[in-house]
């Protein structure tokens, strides 16, 4: 069933209306989409900070959507401060230099309502990370049409998973333990689309949604939650979980690391390789010298000293250094780092935008119907990416 044929994915989906649903039409875009996967696309990307009900409380979440043309002028871009997302409890002074990333997003922007519904892509983020990890994919994907959402899972995050140390204190809210129940809610809320999320009224393609997860944590979410009515793609990045058959499901995507010392890469291929036994059509890409972050934001976000999040949690003693000491044993798969060792990854920008090249062809192609054959075969000519398998 390997296919490398121009028409893998055309075929498998039954041609350029591969993009099914019930009747909503895909979005007129604003401006000419870019051929290149890579490109932003035509819209400027608003973004807003909600939250949701879960479990016995309220989580954030981050939604980034197509606004209206030109209605950043004269406004600041948004700039995620990665320390935030430590215990409150983090000592670190109001005033100490910021590690972070500027996203190519402006706060509270209009909706583009004039050119949806949009289709949804969903980002379930890994152990010890949260919503923003991965900015700049997810702007990426609204720039080009798609509602794109990630929420701080909790259990999953940064402050949860150092809670408990040095006095550090957790959210209070209990863990997705089985993985059904934050994805659910969410794909549920955006449906709705009242109280805080009202601003998507009618936005939402409802039939038309993308769900991706980072990590072991983030691939159960998608292997659980996959089954949700609306969910057409699956998409696992550096994740070592197989996605089970679903009538729904319409494409996998299966994303590694080959260098990544916390989700072996072999596992990955041998989870892809269980996945397209029953679920197909599916890609496997697997990228040379690329760690488990490559794709976030979270290595290359340095202060003006020059320190990582890492460092800076060092620094400041965050949890009587419990907050270091497990970046560095369960998250950090950086360049120079503990878990890296010696090994050079991939620059951060080039593994960032050959995922944004994937997950965006496959959004494209599978949720909205636009014939991306040649954007595929150009990736898999693409230096960095090692290993690229079709199966139809």
């Amino acid at each position: 069933r390997l296919r490398r044929g121009r028409r893998w994915l055309a075929s498998a989906l039954g041609g350029s209306g591969g993009a099914g649903g019930n009747g909503n039409q895909n979005p007129k875009p604003v401006g000419p989409i870019p051929d290149d996967p890579a490109a932003a696309g035509p819209w400027s990307v608003g973004v807003r900070t909600v939250t949701m009900a879960v479990g016995n409380g309220r989580t954030p979440v981050e939604i980034w959507y197509p606004a209206k043309p030109n209605s950043q002028n004269r406004i600041a871009k948004v700039y995620y401060n990665f320390a935030e997302w430590l215990p409150p409890e983090n000592n670190i002074p109001r005033n100490a230099p910021t590690a972070g990333f500027e996203c190519n997003c402006y706060r509270d922007l209009p909706l583009d309502d004039e050119h949806g519904p949009y289709p949804v892509s969903i980002l379930v983020h890994d152990t010890g990370s949260f919503r923003a990890a991965s900015a700049a994919m997810l702007a990426h994907w609204a720039s080009r049409g798609f509602i794109a959402v990630a929420a701080d899972h909790p259990g999953l995050t940064l402050r949860d998973t150092v809670a408990g140390s040095g006095g550090c204190t957790h959210s209070g809210v209990d863990e997705d333990n089985e993985h059904t129940r934050d994805v659910p809610a969410l794909i549920k809320a955006l449906k709705e689309a009242q109280g805080e999320l009202g601003f998507l009224s009618r936005a939402v393609a409802g039939d038309k949604i993308a769900l991706s997860g980072h990590g072991r944590a983030g691939g159960a979410h998608v292997a659980e939650s996959s089954n949700q009515q609306g969910v057409m793609l699956a998409m696992t990045l550096q994740s070592n979980r197989e996605i089970p058959k679903r009538d729904n499901l319409k494409c996998v995507l299966c994303h590694g690391g080959q260098g990544d010392k916390l989700v072996a890469y072999k596992s990955v291929t041998d989870a892809f390789d269980d996945t397209v036994k029953e679920l197909h059509p599916g890609l496997l890409l697997g990228l040379g010298r690329t760690g488990h972050l490559g794709g976030t934001q979270l290595c290359g976000a340095r202060n003006s000293e020059g320190k990582d999040l890492v460092a800076i949690a060092t620094q400041h003693n965050v949890c009587d250094g419990a907050a270091a000491r497990i970046l560095n044993e369960k998250l950090w798969d950086c360049t120079g780092s503990q878990l890296a060792r010696n090994e050079q990854y991939l620059d951060e920008g080039e593994s960032t935008r050959l995922v944004n090249t994937a997950t965006t062809v496959l959004l494209e192609r599978t949720l909205k119907g636009m014939d991306r054959d040649n954007q595929l075969n150009q990736l898999q000519r693409t230096g960095n990416v090692a290993e690229f398998r079709k199966v139809d």
